[in-house]
């Protein structure tokens, strides 16, 4: 299979390992010349951790239009701050007959990117479709080495609309066997659980963040931090729940994704540190991803969505507030919007027949 991978970051070099490794001809795209030109040199992507093998790459480039040339499938996987910017580079070069997907989508993420093309007139025939996670929990170790912490057992994908789903899986499952079916792009968005396991252990660890030698999972994770955590797990099953969207809770989706079962929270979030999220560091500090990707991508489209449904959200829009103040930014009006994703003018109950 031909596939094209947009974005060399921690996914993308990932999964650039495992394409190659398994044969197919692997095309890597990413906008930075510094990022490429490396992986350009190398000509392969090492993995090793939980998977030891090596990949070949057939081109590593910043050309879009090569990167995308005649692929079977085009896997996105870049932060949710460039889906826009992605979206956009893609318009001017599909073709109309092919099939693109957000591995992952965040929030909201094939909805913002549609709602992109619509206003760019890319053609109907695109098929687009996200995951709800990443198919590994991986680190970049250098250019062209990459740290693979932990292999997702199973994860889910689904199509915009979601009658398109088996399409997509069919084209998905050869590269990745374990992917299942959502019932839509609303399901993968609030299963994508980075933001609760992120801005809110952020925010309460914010002195030892920015000091830079701070290990995430194993040192954040203190009983109340994980107490907070599991509040704000539950406001966002309480806005899915409302809206009628399947869900599960934070310890099932660890369950599913790495089979870990532990005796409480703080057990499962113990376990998690020690066996896939060992050494796990915070590049950036309060500053980086899991806060200026999490907040304003995850948990302002989350509260945006509870508004549509009724739902009060206290302890997310505390993190929100705390989060912005502690990084001089406005996230909320930097978030992604009911608008951004083309779904402003509607009810929850049309929002459910559009992705349909």
């Amino acid at each position: 299979m031909r596939i094209a991978i947009l974005g060399a970051g921690n996914g993308g070099q990932s999964t650039a390992a495992r394409c190659g490794r398994a044969g197919h001809s692997v095309r890597l795209y990413d906008r930075f010349p510094e990022v490429v030109e490396p992986l350009a040199s190398l000509g392969e992507i090492r993995a090793g951790g939980a998977v030891e093998e090596t990949g070949p790459i057939e081109l590593a480039t910043t050309d879009m239009a090569r990167a995308v040339s005649g692929a079977d499938l085009i896997l996105v996987s870049v932060p949710g701050f460039a889906h826009r910017y992605i979206a956009s580079e893609l318009a001017g070069v599909l073709q109309g007959d092919e099939t693109v997907v957000l591995h992952p989508g965040g929030f909201g993420g094939a909805l913002e990117v549609r709602k992109t093309w619509s206003d760019l007139g890319v053609p109907a025939g695109v098929r687009l479709a996200e995951t709800n996670t990443l198919a590994y929990a991986c680190r970049v170790v250098e250019p062209g080495t990459v740290h693979i912490g932990g292999v997702k057992r199973a994860f889910s994908a689904a199509a915009l609309g979601a009658s398109g789903t088996p399409e997509v899986l069919g084209v998905l499952q050869p590269v990745f066997p374990n992917v299942e079916a959502a019932t839509s792009v609303l399901e993968t968005s609030f299963d994508n659980i980075n933001p609760v396991a992120h801005p809110v252990v952020a925010v309460l660890n914010a002195g030892p963040m920015d000091g830079g030698d701070f290990d995430f999972y194993a040192d954040g994770m203190t009983p109340s931090v994980v107490q907070a955590m599991e509040a704000l797990d539950a406001e966002r099953m309480e806005i899915a729940g409302a809206l009628g969207i399947p869900f599960r809770s934070h310890p099932a989706w660890l369950e599913r994704s790495y089979g870990i079962v532990g005796s409480d929270p703080m057990d499962t979030e113990r376990q998690l540190a020690s066996n896939v999220m060992r050494g796990i560091g915070v590049p950036g500090g309060m500053r980086g991803r899991y806060v200026t990707e999490d907040v304003p991508l995850g948990l302002v489209p989350m509260t945006r969505m509870a508004r549509l449904a009724g739902v009060h959200t206290p302890v997310i829009d505390s993190v929100i507030t705390l989060a912005g103040a502690a990084t001089g930014r406005d996230y909320r009006s930097e978030g992604r919007s009911l608008e951004d994703m083309g779904i402003d003018n509607l009810t929850p109950e049309q929002i459910l027949e559009a992705v349909a």
